[in-house]
């Protein structure tokens, strides 16, 4: 997080200006209250300044000097005291207040980012809460505070913080896609779009904005208006390989939610040439390769899958999902033989699983493994039974050499197909565990 620059000599020089000026007509306290100032003993010149006020509860000067020595000292709630009795008496000192205020704003704000930086979120709170006190007009502090609160996992807190910092400063992009993202998030997709369309219609080219803006349209079903914003952004480049993946994404989300079979067949249609002009724009893109990839298997045409996702593990060797993709599309090929390496490698990567993601990986590896070890042992268990037969018939003690070979060779089958029965049992069973 950034800090803001020092601005420390404005209100100095005002306090320097305040030394030299005088009235004469200033009460006992404050001509007395000056001379320690001009000795920088500031603890006598802020005793002198309460003298002062006693005697003369509105002597403006009085309380603005009370503002700057208190301001030199740090002395924070005497010193917003005082800068809001001098304004409430007279608007002379409201420009030097308001050079007071931001320097002393600014300093406590640094001090809040480098305390955050460091991982203090308690003395980062402290020191926001006062920067707020200081100037509740500035959106920073409040930003700031949202970020604290969202690493706290504070997220009602954060949401506030966002709010307040946008509703104070309107241009400040980040905070309202965050205020936008976490009402999302907790389930307010009205407070989510409400937020996010006025952003977006604040700053229709700024591309996370449409980008927060599609995401938030999609999860709340409304796939048109997310495609709209997607199609403004590609009308300003039609070969923006981001916008055009969006798009391609936003169809496969419409196909997924539909439940007329043929709409989802020509949403899933519409979704490829998005994706097609967003891997060639940039043809390293390997997410778009695997929603391409499953276009393709969604649409049967598994041939054209089979190329994306072998593109994907190229380029992510250790990406489990593109891996059992690969490894369903070649069974559906009815090429068991090469998707089993696939499935044993995503079963021996992920081990034990440790989230949700993996245990659905390794839960479905299991069961298609489980299927190939099966069907394959349905297959030797049919040629062994067939060579059994065909011993049998066999008579005479002339051929008696080759009824013993085949019954060989059928008892060999028959236990190959009992262990690979057994395999496949044994691959279910470990498919429910992980499933449940």
């Amino acid at each position: 997080m950034k800090m803001l620059g020092r601005q420390a000599g404005a209100w100095a020089v005002v306090l320097g200006f305040a030394l030299v000026l005088g009235s004469g007509c200033e009460s006992v306290g404050l001509r007395s209250m000056r001379i320690y100032i001009q000795q920088r003993n500031w603890a006598k010149a802020l005793a002198q300044g309460r003298i002062a006020v006693a005697e003369s509860p509105n002597d403006a000067e009085a309380w603005f000097a009370i503002a700057q020595v208190a301001a030199q000292v740090d002395s924070f709630d005497l010193m917003l005291r005082a800068m809001d009795r001098t304004a409430a008496l007279t608007k002379k000192h409201n420009s030097d207040i308001g050079d007071i205020r931001l320097a002393k704003y600014n300093g406590v704000f640094n001090q809040a980012v480098e305390m955050y930086n460091a991982g203090d979120l308690p003395g980062a709170t402290e020191r926001l809460n006062l920067a707020i006190r200081i100037d509740s007009t500035r959106g920073n502090a409040y930003k700031v505070m949202g970020m604290v609160h969202q690493r706290g996992q504070d997220i009602p807190g954060a949401i506030a913080a966002y709010r307040r910092a946008y509703v104070a400063d309107s241009t400040d992009i980040d905070s309202g896609r965050q205020w936008a993202i976490l009402l999302g998030r907790t389930g307010d997709t009205d407070g989510a779009l409400k937020v996010i369309e006025r952003l977006y219609a604040a700053n229709p080219g700024h591309k996370q904005v449409a980008f927060t803006a599609i995401q938030l349209l999609s999860q709340a079903g409304r796939y048109d208006r997310a495609l709209s914003i997607a199609q403004s952004g590609l009308a300003q480049n039609p070969d923006d390989a981001e916008f055009n993946a969006r798009a391609g994404v936003i169809w496969m989300e419409k196909a997924q939610a539909t439940q007329d079979s043929l709409a989802s067949r020509a949403d899933l249609e519409a979704a490829l040439p998005y994706f097609q002009h967003a891997l060639a724009a940039d043809s390293a893109n390997t997410d778009v390769a695997f929603n391409v990839a499953t276009c393709y298997r969604q649409l049967g045409r598994l041939d054209d899958a089979i190329r994306p996702l072998q593109r994907v593990l190229q380029a992510r060797p250790d990406d489990n999902q593109s891996r059992v993709q690969l490894a369903i599309v070649l069974l559906q090929e009815e090429r068991p033989d090469e998707a089993e390496p696939h499935l044993l490698e995503v079963v021996q990567r992920i081990g034990e699983p440790t989230n949700a993601q993996d245990r659905e990986l390794l839960a479905r590896s299991y069961r298609y493994l489980s299927i190939i070890y099966t069907v394959r042992g349905n297959e030797l268990g049919t040629r062994g039974r067939a060579l059994q037969e065909e011993a049998d018939a066999i008579g005479g003690r002339a051929r008696q050499a080759e009824k013993a070979a085949k019954l060989r060779e059928a008892n060999r089958l028959m236990d190959e197909s009992k262990a690979l029965f057994d395999k496949g049992h044994e691959m279910d069973r470990q498919s429910h565990l992980y499933s449940d």
